[in-house]
């Protein structure tokens, strides 16, 4: 059953990032914008951005774009958990697919592997454009080893409740022994 769940998280998070690129495939032309700002590539998981100025602002507009990537990706996730949330049926299982959504490490890892494949000052409307890519492979990979370490965890979680419950069934069983020896024949 979990394992079920964890298979439809993960292959709906590849056709989603698939169905984006072939969202974004059709041609966007902005105004004194480089021709690369908002093309996608097939391979890649992109996020594009800009800022009014000089060059000096480069790492201002390197920085929105990292976290407009941790944004695109957590969107990303909810509608993933969207899609599968009617498959979720205990209290267990929605305590992963919440662990799923909620993902500490996502702006380490976003800092870690985002490569700026594009960057570009354009002087006659003074932008600083950039274009910030993660491996779609790479993403994927983080996703499905998220899944994997809380299905472990919930595993863990689930294998302790059960000996919790044999223990107190054993225990249950002795106060019952005790009851009835201790009734009059």
């Amino acid at each position: 059953m979990l394992e079920g769940l964890l298979l439809s998280l993960v292959n709906t998070l590849a056709s989603f990032l698939f169905e984006q690129y072939l969202k974004s495939t059709t041609e966007v032309e902005v105004d004194g914008a480089p021709r690369w700002y908002y093309h996608e590539e097939a391979s890649k998981f992109c996020t594009f951005n800009f800022i009014d100025g000089d060059y000096y602002l480069l790492e201002r507009a390197k920085s929105a774009n990292k976290q407009l990537m941790v944004q695109r990706i957590e969107r990303l996730t909810d509608v993933v958990v969207y899609e599968n949330l009617h498959q979720v049926r205990t209290v267990e299982e929605r305590q992963m697919v919440n662990q799923f959504k909620q993902d500490p490490q996502l702006p380490l890892f976003v800092e870690a592997k985002m490569n700026f494949i594009k960057i570009s000052y354009e002087e006659e409307v003074e932008r600083v454009f950039v274009k910030g890519c993660i491996d779609k492979t790479t993403l994927e990979a983080y996703e499905k080893q998220r899944l994997i370490d809380i299905s472990h965890r919930l595993s863990r979680y689930r294998a302790g409740n059960a000996f919790d419950e044999l223990e107190g069934q054993r225990e249950s069983q002795g106060a019952f022994k005790e009851l009835e020896q201790s009734l009059p024949e």
